[in-house]
């Protein structure tokens, strides 16, 4: 009939513009018209399309004929796109990790660009997040309610009309969509009151967490590394040696800075900056101690030590100059004690004389610090309480000191 040839018609339409947002260069990258809002190209197309499907389906006086559209059109469209999203994911995290190497701003135009990698894979989060959003919104259209209502009866005449044939069938039939139901996000609402696109927003958001997540443990990932030959060099240089940071610290500081300022300017717009820097920050937080807990400091390499983490996290944020020697700045601001704070704390607990390192071990063994103190010794310097035999014989020294004196 003339219905079924109009989605066929419908259908190969779809199936052209799929094709071409999946064959473009860089599908990623950031649509370049004026309210793109960091969107990528294909994310656009995609939405367009559908709503330009919704457009064209809204004049379908019946509801069941409305219902096959958004059925046999629009959510298999939908879920095709969610699908390339999530096959997309490794390549651009591998084309972003390779671009690392290079010097940010590198092959600016060209398919390798440095920039490019990084602006295309935040591109693709915030691309998501967008898809979400739209999803979200049209589920809540009067159109889309009265689908849900309709889908929800499909499926209860179908549960009847299954029970009154082949109840056991049926029974082992719902068992296993519960089972099956329990590697699908929490909604917090009854099965029975699901919106017409939730499904395809649950997918949504797990790819969105997947791209955030990969995103942010790439940038982690990358200044690891470029720390590799810093952290070799260790700080434990003589004392009348100058604070001199290894020239391959500020190459990974000027990278780290670059990273940031492209990342940044994508998210930030989009609440998810925040939520990439704390997952950074943490892990960073844990490669410094860990650091920190195994060399050997001298004076001059701890207090060179303490400006270094003080530039990273500087440039993490996006906050340093374009010259690479200002990451040692003193005229920093000294960072607030929730950025790497058991770093920060380490680094005031090494400042303290040996002796007092000491009694704070001795309070240890003796529980005279608060539970706050203690949990922050053991868990920040991984210093640990005195053993009875150490215990006493620091008690031991003591008493022949007093009896030397006397």
């Amino acid at each position: 009939d003339i219905l079924s040839m109009w989605l066929s018609v419908e259908k190969k339409f779809a199936n052209e513009e799929l094709e071409t947002i999946r064959s473009a260069e860089r599908p990623w990258k950031v649509a370049e018209f004026k309210d793109s809002k960091g969107r990528s190209d294909c994310m656009v197309m995609l939405v367009t399309l559908v709503e330009e499907f919704q457009r064209r389906f809204h004049r379908i006086p019946s509801l069941l004929h409305r219902f096959s559209f958004s059925e046999e059109l629009e959510r298999p469209l939908v879920g095709l796109i969610v699908a390339f999203s999530r096959d997309s994911l490794r390549g651009l995290l591998k084309r972003a990790e390779k671009a690392s190497m290079m010097k940010m701003g590198s092959h600016g135009e060209g398919r390798g660009g440095a920039s490019d990698a990084w602006a295309d894979l935040a591109a693709y989060v915030v691309s998501l997040q967008f898809l979400e959003t739209k999803l979200q919104f049209w589920s809540g259209s009067s159109t889309y309610l009265r689908l849900a209502n309709l889908m929800e009866e499909k499926k209860k005449n179908t549960k009847q009309a299954m029970t009154m044939t082949s109840p056991s069938k049926t029974s082992n039939a719902i068992a296993n969509n519960q089972e099956d139901s329990k590697d699908l996000p929490s909604t917090g609402s009854d099965s029975s009151s699901r919106g017409f696109w939730e499904p395809e927003e649950e997918k949504v958001a797990v790819a969105l967490r997947e791209g955030l997540k990969g995103l942010s443990e790439l940038m982690t990932i990358c200044v690891v590394r470029d720390l590799g030959k810093w952290r070799e060099c260790g700080h434990g240089e003589g004392p009348d040696k100058t604070v001199l940071s290894h020239p391959s610290f500020f190459l990974a500081v000027e990278s780290l800075r670059s990273r940031s300022v492209v990342v940044k300017h994508h998210l930030i717009g989009h609440r998810l900056w925040d939520s990439c820097l704390s997952y950074v920050v943490l892990q960073l937080d844990e490669f410094f101690v860990k650091y920190a807990v195994q060399a050997n400091f001298s004076a001059k390499g701890l207090e060179r030590f303490e400006a270094e983490t003080r530039a990273v996290v500087a440039a993490l944020a996006g906050t340093i100059g374009d010259e690479a020697a200002a990451a040692l700045d003193a005229s920093f601001k000294k960072p607030n004690q929730t950025t790497l704070p058991r770093t920060f704390s380490a680094l005031e607990l090494w400042k303290l004389p040996r002796q007092e390192v000491i009694k704070m071990r001795s309070q240890l063994h003796d529980s005279g610090m608060s539970a706050d103190q203690r949990r922050l010794v053991l868990r920040t310097c991984n210093i640990r309480s005195l053993t009875g035999a150490e215990a006493l014989a620091i008690s031991k020294k003591r008493l022949e000191r007093r009896s030397s004196r006397d």
